[in-house]
C-alpha cells in the first residue's frame, strides 16, 4: 500500500497523520508546539513525518502540509507567517520536506485545505465556505473543486478583516481585527486584562466551560461571537455560498455556544426574504484539513 503523509500547522500544535484516496484517513495523532522559531518548526514537520513512515510501515508517496498564513502553493514558500508563528515567513517546507523525503509536496493554506476537506463530503459538487477557530482565525472558499486562493495567495484571510475600526492591537500590527477578538488566544488574553482571578490556571475549554457562571467572561465571549458572526456574515454576503462549515479546535470544544455564533449569524444576514443558509459544524471535526490534504494530493493541482 501505498499512503499520503498529511500535516495541519497551527499557532499551538502540529496535527498530523496518512491515508489512501481509497480509505481516507487512516490514523492521525498530535504534537504540541513548545518552541516556535522556524528551525523548531521545521524539526517538528520531520519528526511528524517520520513518525508517519514508522507507524505505517508502508511507502511514502506525497506529503501534504497544511500552514497558517500567505502561502505559495505553487512554490510552497511562506509568504507571509502568521502572527502566532511570527518566524514562519519566508520558510520554505515544501523545498526541506521534498530535499529530506524525496517525494512530491505540496504546501497549502491550512483554512483551504478545511474546506477542501469537507467539500470532498458532497463531492465538490456544492460551494463551500469553511471557517477554521483555534490560536487565529482562518478561511477557505471551495467552488467546482477548485480552492479560490486570491490573486497573491492571500483569499479569506477572514482573521485579519476589521471588526472594531481602532479597536484591540491584533498581532498582525493593524487594530481591530477578528482575530483580536475571537480568536482562542485573544479570549484568554482578553479575560486574563479583565483580571480573572484564576486566570493562570485557565485553557480555553475551562474558559468556555466558566462562560455561564462568570459574569466578565460571559460578557467577553458573547461580544467575541457576535463580532465573529458580523464577519463570517459579511463574507457570506459577498460569496453567497451553499455551505458554511464552522471547524477548528475552538469549535470542537463541546462548550463552544454554536447555537449562539448561528443565532447572530442569522441576524447579520443581508434581508429577510434572503435564502437560509446552510451553517453546519465540520462534518470531520478538526481532521478536515487532514483529509483535504489527502483529496488534494489525489487531484494534483486544483
Amino acid at each position: 500500500m501505498s499512503i499520503i503523509a498529511v500535516l495541519d500547522l497551527g499557532g499551538s500544535s502540529l496535527k498530523f497523520g496518512y491515508g489512501t484516496t481509497t480509505a481516507g484517513l487512516i490514523w492521525d495523532s498530535k504534537i504540541e508546539l513548545t518552541q516556535i522559531s522556524r528551525k523548531d518548526i521545521y524539526a517538528v514537520i520531520e519528526d511528524a513525518v517520520t513518525q508517519i513512515c514508522n507507524h505505517s510501515g508502508e511507502t511514502l508517496t506525497a506529503i501534504v502540509l497544511g500552514s497558517p498564513g500567505q502561502v505559495n502553493s505553487e512554490t510552497g514558500q511562506i509568504i507571509s507567517g502568521s502572527p502566532n508563528l511570527p518566524d514562519w515567513k519566508g520558510a520554505n517546507p515544501g523545498h526541506y520536506l521534498r530535499e529530506i523525503f524525496s517525494v512530491p509536496v505540496q504546501v497549502e493554506n491550512d483554512a483551504n485545505l478545511m474546506a477542501f476537506g469537507e467539500a470532498g463530503r458532497w463531492n465538490y459538487e456544492k460551494t463551500v465556505l469553511g471557517i477554521t477557530l483555534g490560536s487565529g482565525i482562518g478561511g477557505g472558499f471551495v467552488e467546482g473543486g477548485k480552492i479560490f486562493r486570491g490573486s497573491g495567495f492571500s483569499a479569506l484571510e477572514i482573521g485579519h478583516t476589521i471588526v472594531h475600526p481602532g479597536g484591540r492591537s491584533c498581532l498582525c500590527g493593524k487594530k481591530g481585527c477578528l482575530e483580536a477578538y475571537s480568536s482562542a488566544a485573544s479570549l484568554l488574553r482578553q479575560v486574563e486584562e479583565a483580571g480573572v482571578n484564576e486566570v493562570g490556571f485557565l485553557s480555553l475549554q475551562t474558559l468556555l466551560e466558566k462562560c455561564d457562571s462568570n459574569p466578565i467572561i460571559k460578557k467577553i465571549v458573547e461580544e467575541s461571537v457576535e463580532l465573529l458572526a458580523l464577519a463570517i456574515a459579511n463574507v457570506a454576503i459577498i460569496l453567497d455560498p451553499d455551505i458554511i462549515v464552522i471547524g477548528g479546535g475552538m469549535s470542537d470544544i463541546p462548550a463552544f455556544n454554536y447555537d449562539l455564533l448561528c443565532s447572530n449569524i442569522a441576524r447579520f444576514r443581508e434581508d429577510n426574504t434572503s435564502r437560509e443558509w446552510d451553517l453546519r459544524p465540520a462534518y470531520y471535526g478538526n481532521k478536515a484539513a487532514l483529509r483535504g490534504g489527502i483529496y488534494l494530493s489525489a487531484k494534483k493541482k486544483v
